[in-house]
């Protein structure tokens, strides 16, 4: 009798319990919630939210910027310098049939590249090997100021350049005349040729650069000379290696 009371006690005290939980989570009707008998209403159905939706909203958020593809052409800066050596179609039996030898130009450049566009200048010197013994000197050279457009191309992989030179030069042939002073008299020397002009030489140029500081170009110019009293023969075609080094990209 006594356990029957027992179970009869903790059985009303099980239902007294479930008659103050059920109603805070069983008694919904349409948007009312009820809890603890308070009513919280709702007019309107709340759905939730899209994982995709908030992926891709945050992504075209302002905050994350735009992101820019390397392009086929990239602007250039930065400051470069050195070298070159060139071959030339000006033959120097052009010049005098008896001068004789092959003409290797030797010079220098320097420039700064500003969002591509290149400032600089240079100088050239003309070396004669061979050189007919009939000849005591020949010097040529010319040198100015260098402008042009410099970027990069297959995505950064090379370089190419087209520029003009703006300056003068000057060219002085002296040659031997044993003719005229005898096999015992002092050796006589003829002043051939000597004058200097103005010049423009366009060109163009394309490199590749194995290390960050180290460039090599390919160039083709021509020479336009003009203003020296016989001029025409000196416009030629040069063509050769530059080797630049510097800082930039």
């Amino acid at each position: 009798m006594r356990s029957i009371t027992i179970a009869a006690l903790l059985t009303l005290c099980a239902c007294a319990l479930m008659g103050s939980v059920y109603p805070a989570y069983a008694q919904i009707d349409g948007d009312d919630f009820t809890s603890g008998g308070d009513t919280l209403t709702s007019d309107d159905s709340v759905e939730a939210p899209n994982a995709d939706d908030i992926f891709f909203s945050d992504i075209e958020d302002d905050d994350f910027g735009a992101v820019d593809e390397p392009g086929f052409f990239r602007v250039r800066g930065g400051f470069f310098g050195g070298p070159i050596v060139e071959f030339t179609s000006l033959k120097p039996a052009d010049l005098d049939p008896v001068l004789d030898g092959q003409l290797v130009i030797f010079g220098a450049e320097g420039c700064i590249l500003l969002e591509s566009w290149l400032l600089g200048g240079g100088g050239m010197s003309a070396h004669l090997y061979d050189m007919s013994p009939a000849y005591d000197r020949f010097e040529y050279g010319y040198g100015g100021f260098l402008a042009g457009y410099d970027t990069r191309i297959f995505h950064g992989v090379m370089s190419l350049r087209g520029s003009i030179m703006i300056g003068a030069g000057g060219l002085e042939m002296l040659k031997k005349r044993p003719d005229l002073g005898g096999t015992d008299g002092p050796e006589i020397l003829e002043r051939y040729r000597e004058e200097g002009f103005f010049l423009l030489r366009p060109g163009a140029s394309i490199g590749v650069s194995p290390l960050p500081f180290v460039e090599f170009r390919l160039g083709v110019n021509y020479l336009l000379p003009f203003g020296g009293s016989r001029v025409d023969d000196l416009r030629n075609l040069s063509y050769g290696l530059h080797i630049m080094l510097g800082i930039g990209n």
